[in-house]
């Protein structure tokens, strides 16, 4: 798993606004890469995201800085209570849109998986107030 493409990464998922106005502890971006790699792991909701963040903080700070630590769930369902869905769903879709799965085979066929699980995850995790996050299942071929 060493081999994220953090460029692709970082291309897709800059083109998200951060809505928050006031000085911030946790970039917005470290929000987002921790999110994604604790939902590809499974995790259903912010409890689970920082739960991954803390057993998988030496190998998320190969990545991202997390000069702060791991933020909180309240932190991280905040965070995503005030991104705008559209700008995440993009940014998501194009980026996972740049990997090629070859669905022929087991492991093409997990990828897969995890990507229509990411989807739904985050759709639940989302909710808040009349705010839903909507990601379509993609099929992706090779």
């Amino acid at each position: 798993m060493d081999s994220i493409p953090m460029d692709s990464f970082e291309q897709h998922f800059s083109s998200i606004r951060d809505p928050r106005t006031r000085p911030v502890e946790y970039p917005l971006y470290d929000i987002l890469f921790l999110s994604v790699c604790a939902t590809f792991a499974g995790a259903d909701g912010p409890s689970d995201i920082e739960d991954f963040g803390h057993e998988q903080v030496d190998w998320l700070s190969r990545f991202i800085p997390l000069e702060n630590g791991i933020p909180s769930h309240d932190t991280i369902g905040r965070v995503f209570s005030l991104i705008k869905p559209a700008q995440f769903q993009e940014a998501f879709l194009n980026w996972i849109g740049t990997f090629r799965f070859d669905n022929s085979g087991p492991e093409g066929l997990r990828l897969i998986a995890v990507a229509r699980i990411l989807s739904r995850s985050l759709e639940a995790a989302m909710k808040h107030d009349s705010m839903l996050l909507h990601l379509y299942q993609s099929h992706f071929v090779t």
